[in-house]
């Protein structure tokens, strides 16, 4: 077990040790908790596990309890779902937000939205990610991007800085001014640093000053939309994929694997993975499908070569027959003429003969 955190001297303290040591005003106070700036799982999560694991070693104690408890879980798995399937359910309860920290989110997304069109006018701010697609855990990011379409330039005019040549620079840009404006409107939490994270899409890191949300606004990158979008899709057509998802992400969340830069899963690659798992077994059947329609189709092909064959050798054999019938016409003919003319030979060698 984890040795507690050490407390913070309480303010008093600080003041007396501030006009002990001299100085002219106390030091600030410290920064909060870890767990209230990055929460991780929600406290009845973490009250719901417990009772689970009493609960479960209170069943094991003996040998006769964990029979009874076997065979009663496999009667009700048999008449209904399974416990593992109630328990993620009930986690999946569990981690749905209230209407406070829905309402917190959105706010954050409002001040975040005001200060990127006041330091970027004509831009508009979307959400995507965990929360736009239902996913998000108690303490989840909230991701943001910044679109704005980019101004026409007349031809032959030349680009004011080498900046507007590469997207990626552009977009580095704009977030620097975000920043400063973000800084300057107290909309950041100052405690915490707003950091503009050069990758293969920039990012600018802060922290929400009201509800302490972690927030991650990107310019110009669509790629994130289109994806919340088709995790949607999915979701709508197939209902599974929420609650495996959401499972899947407390355990990675508790086994600190959840963050993509150091390695971890992101929402969109476990997205892939789960919906993977599903799609084997409708992919194998519309194989199967195809199979059948293929085979029903080399069938009829082949009927029909049959019948084409059939149709041929009885026109052969017609043909044949026609043939034979004409030859034996023509030899009987032969054979009547060949008859006929002996028959006149023989006649006129009687007439010889009697005339003689």
């Amino acid at each position: 077990r984890l040795s507690p955190r050490k407390r913070s001297p309480p303010r008093r303290a600080w003041l007396r040790r501030g006009a002990m040591s001299g100085l002219a005003r106390p030091p600030p106070r410290p920064p909060p908790l870890l767990w209230r700036r990055r929460p991780a799982l929600s406290r009845r999560l973490v009250s719901a596990a417990r009772r689970t694991a009493a609960t479960t070693s209170t069943s094991s104690s003996s040998a006769a309890a964990t029979t009874a408890t076997t065979t009663a879980s496999s009667s009700s798995s048999a008449a209904g779902p399974s416990q593992l399937h109630r328990q993620m359910l009930r986690l999946v309860e569990l981690t749905q937000p209230t209407a406070r920290q829905a309402k917190e989110r959105e706010l954050a997304a409002w001040w975040t939205a005001k200060a990127v069109r006041e330091a970027a006018p004509g831009a508009t701010v979307h959400i995507f990610g965990s929360t736009a697609t239902g996913c998000q855990l108690p303490g989840s990011d909230l991701d943001l991007v910044a679109i704005r379409a980019p101004s026409r330039r007349k031809k032959g005019v030349a680009p004011e800085s080498a900046a507007e040549l590469a997207p990626h620079s552009r977009a580095f840009e704009q977030l620097r001014k975000i920043q400063r404006r973000v800084r300057a409107s107290g909309v950041a939490d100052q405690r915490d640093p707003l950091v503009v994270i050069r990758a293969k899409v920039p990012l600018l890191r802060f922290s929400e000053k009201r509800s302490l949300l972690s927030v991650d606004l990107s310019w110009n990158a669509t790629d994130g939309l289109r994806n919340s979008q088709a995790i949607r899709c999915a979701m709508e057509a197939r209902p599974e994929l929420r609650p495996l998802m959401l499972c899947v992400k407390a355990l990675l969340r508790q086994r600190g694997l959840n963050t993509t830069v150091e390695g971890g899963i992101g929402s969109y690659l476990l997205f892939a993975m789960v919906l993977e798992h599903f799609e084997p077994r409708a992919r194998l059947e519309a194989v199967r499908r195809e199979a059948v329609r293929r085979a029903k189709a080399a069938q009829g092909a082949a009927a029909a070569a049959d019948d084409e064959v059939a149709e041929v050798v009885e026109l052969a054999v017609e043909a044949a027959g026609t043939e034979a019938a004409k030859a034996a016409e023509a030899a009987e003919a032969a054979e009547a003429a060949e008859i006929s003319e002996v028959a006149g030979a023989v006649e006129a060698a009687e007439a010889a003969d009697a005339a003689e």
